[in-house]
């Protein structure tokens, strides 16, 4: 009997047991209180901005060109004798460095012959003179008594008046045939590079013939094309002296990007019509490092295309937005007190690539809607993204 009950009897006892406690427990739990649910509102996402002091930059493209350049003409005719090593073309030359020579013998031998020339008029101009002095001294003699005026051609001023200007001329001659002697070595006129070369040893060169192109080291110059809009914001200087706003320079080759240090030297003042870009000119110091004044070896070459930043001036009190945060055109909006929808009406200074510069009559700092809402209307419940409870 008692065998059965553990085998039937305990079973069922236990699962009436367990019944029972799981109903008790039930029937003890207490329901939660009920709280009424507010209106849901849109989630957003916002942007924390404040009025700051915003220096403007133009970003722009341009193309590099030399800031001087120079045709080699020789002014007298010959055979050039003589090169120096780094005339050719892509070489560089220091100011005053001989770029070449023609040959100077028939130029020393009319210098000569002008010498031989003074030396000939400086002795007619002494006898002239010596009987200048005999013709004064006889007029003297024969006529101390009545005074006569005699005639210039008796007293040989005429003679003598010729004789110094043959003098003169022989001598004016002289410096002439010196000076084109002194012209048959044709120097560097500034720190420049050969452009084109057009002469070589052994040729015969006529006076006025293109012999070379040289271009200067010491400056190259930027062409950067800007809208005209740009222009209020950017020194350009107008007299020579005046301080243009700085710029940088850069250029981005095989994955690394060269960077050199401008100033916005002045305006072409020409403007293109149709796209209404004025050209400004940005100058560059020492553009082949030949002074080594850049950080690197690299050659602001003519004709490279690089991109140029130019620093502006400071706008005063402004908030700067992400571009897709103005709404149609004049309106932002913003998130108000209890979290409700704000559209304010702002002012645009300045539009840039990814920003946009307003002013506002908002005051300190302010959480403005980066977030699209379909049929965005003011007072319009938001929820914050980040303050959402759980």
């Amino acid at each position: 009997m008692k065998r059965k009950f553990i085998t039937y009897g305990l079973p069922i006892l236990i699962i009436i047991i367990g019944f029972l406690g799981m109903r008790a427990l039930v029937l003890s739990k207490v329901p939660p209180e009920k709280q009424p649910a507010g209106p849901a509102g849109i989630l957003v996402k916002t942007i924390e901005v404040k009025a700051v002091d915003y220096p403007v930059s133009t970003h722009a493209t341009g193309t590099v060109q030399s800031a001087v350049s120079v045709n080699i003409l020789p002014q007298v005719s010959g055979k050039v004798v003589d090169l120096n090593r780094n005339f050719e073309e892509g070489g560089f030359v220091r100011k005053g460095e001989l770029l070449f020579r023609i040959e100077d013998t028939d130029y020393r031998f009319s210098e000569e012959k002008s010498r031989a020339s003074i030396a000939k008029t400086e002795v007619d101009l002494a006898n002239v003179e010596s009987q200048a002095r005999i013709a004064q001294k006889e007029w003297d003699r024969i006529h101390r008594e009545d005074q006569t005026e005699p005639n210039p051609l008796v007293l040989y001023k005429p003679q003598l008046k010729n004789a110094q200007a043959a003098l003169a001329a022989a001598q004016a001659d002289l410096q002439q045939r010196m000076l084109d002697r002194e012209r048959t070595k044709i120097y560097a006129p500034f720190n420049c590079r050969v452009r084109t070369k057009k002469v070589d040893k052994g040729q015969f060169i006529a006076a006025g013939q293109h012999a070379a192109t040289v271009v200067g080291t010491d400056q190259a110059e930027v062409v950067v094309p800007v809208p005209m809009e740009e222009l209020q914001w950017l020194n350009i200087p107008r007299e020579k002296g005046d301080i243009g706003s700085s710029a940088e320079v850069r250029l981005s080759v095989g994955g690394s990007i060269y960077k050199w240090k401008g100033v916005l030297a002045r305006s072409m003042g020409e403007v293109d019509a149709a796209g209404r870009m004025i050209r400004l000119i940005v100058t560059v110091e020492d553009p082949y490092n030949l002074k080594k004044t850049n950080p690197h070896d690299f050659q602001l070459a003519e004709g490279l295309f690089t991109d140029v930043i130019i620093q502006g001036r400071t706008i005063d009190n402004v908030l700067v937005i992400p571009s897709y945060t103005l709404r149609n055109r004049e309106t932002i909006w913003g998130v108000g007190t209890e979290n409700v929808l704000e559209i304010f009406p702002v002012q645009v200074v300045r539009r840039e690539k990814d920003v946009i510069l307003i002013r506002s009559e908002i005051q300190g700092t302010y959480r403005i809607i980066s977030t699209n809402i379909s049929g965005a209307a003011q007072g319009m419940r938001l929820r914050i993204a980040g303050e959402e409870r759980s």
